[in-house]
């Protein structure tokens, strides 16, 4: 009988090699961290982002 999903098992951990190692540590060297604040305000002023959300007590819920 021919079963009418797909099966997927699980695959077993692979260590990752050297050099997926050392490209990790070269773009971490060469990208500064985020604010993850700053970065959303930013994305708002470019977007207009939050003007797409309505406060709970405008909602008319």
């Amino acid at each position: 009988m021919v079963q009418p999903f797909l099966t997927i098992s699980s695959l077993e951990k692979q260590e990752e090699p050297p050099s997926l190692l050392r490209l990790n540590n070269r773009i971490k060297q060469l990208l500064s961290p985020v604010d993850l604040t700053e970065l959303l305000l930013e994305i708002d002023v470019r977007t207009g982002l939050t003007h797409e959300f309505a406060r709970v007590s405008e909602s008319g819920a």
